[in-house]
C-alpha cells in the first residue's frame, strides 16, 4: 500500500522531497523495501535575506548548506558541562543537502545498527540520531576527539553494518516503528559512504 502525499499544488512556497520513479499515477510513493536514497525536487528557493542572516541559536542554521560537499564528517558543536565534562557533536553527512535525502527505512534501520554496533569500538558513544532533513545523522561523543579517531570509528562501524544479517530491536517491543526498516537499504546506504572514505573530512569544495 503506498503512503499518501500532498499534491504540490497544495505545498505551495514549500519543499516537496518525492522520488519520481517510486510514484505512481494517484500521488503515492511505492518505495522498494531496499530504496535507501532519492533526489530531493526543490520547488522554491528562498535563500535567507540579509536582515535574516543574524547568527542563530541552533548551530547547523548558521551553516551555508549550499557550500557543503557530502560525503563528509565534522565537527559541529563541542561543550564543556558544568562539572568540566565536555561533549563533541559530529556531522556525519550522507547526501548533498537539498539535492538528494535517504528513505526513511534506511534512515531508521542505520540509526539502529550504528547505534548498537558502534558501541562496540567505543564507550564514548552516546547517541547516534538522523537529521530531520534526512541527509546525515548526528554522532554525539563523550570527550574531546580527533576528527581522524571519529572517522576510523565511523568507518568500522559501518564495515559492521555491512556484515550484519539482521538490524537490531526491529520489532515490536523494542521499536517505536518495528516495522519500519530495510536492512538492504541501510547497507548500500552505508556502502555507498565507505567508497568514499578519502572525502569525509574535506567539509567544503
Amino acid at each position: 500500500m503506498g503512503v499518501s502525499i500532498a499534491s504540490p499544488q497544495a505545498l505551495s512556497e514549500a519543499r516537496i522531497s518525492s522520488c519520481l520513479k517510486c510514484a505512481d499515477m494517484s500521488g503515492s510513493v511505492l518505495l522498494p523495501a531496499d530504496t535507501w536514497m532519492c533526489e530531493t525536487t526543490r520547488v522554491t528557493d528562498k535563500s535567507p535575506s540579509a536582515a535574516s542572516a543574524q547568527r542563530m541559536n541552533v548551530e547547523s542554521f548558521n551553516l551555508d548548506h549550499r557550500t557543503v560537499v557530502a560525503p563528509y564528517i565534522r565537527l559541529a558543536d563541542h561543550k564543556t558541562l558544568p562539572q568540566g565534562d565536555t561533549l563533541s557533536k559530529f556531522d556525519i553527512r550522507f547526501t548533498q543537502p537539498n539535492r538528494a535525502h535517504l528513505e526513511m527505512p534506511a534512515i531508521h534501520s542505520l540509526e539502529h545498527l550504528f547505534a548498537e554496533k558502534s558501541r562496540n569500538h567505543s564507550t564514548n558513544v552516546v547517541d547516534f540520531s538522523p537529521m530531520g532533513c534526512q541527509t546525515g545523522f548526528y554522532l554525539l561523543l563523550s570527550g574531546d576527539w580527533d576528527i581522524e579517531a571519529v572517522a576510523a570509528l565511523v568507518e568500522a562501524t559501518m564495515k559492521d553494518i555491512l556484515h550484519a544479517d539482521e538490524v537490531p530491536a526491529a520489532n515490536e517491543v523494542q521499536c517505536g516503528w518495528g516495522a519500519n526498516h530495510s536492512l538492504p537499504g541501510a547497507q548500500e546506504a552505508a556502502r555507498t559512504f565507505l567508497a568514499a572514505r578519502d572525502q569525509w573530512l574535506t567539509v567544503t569544495a
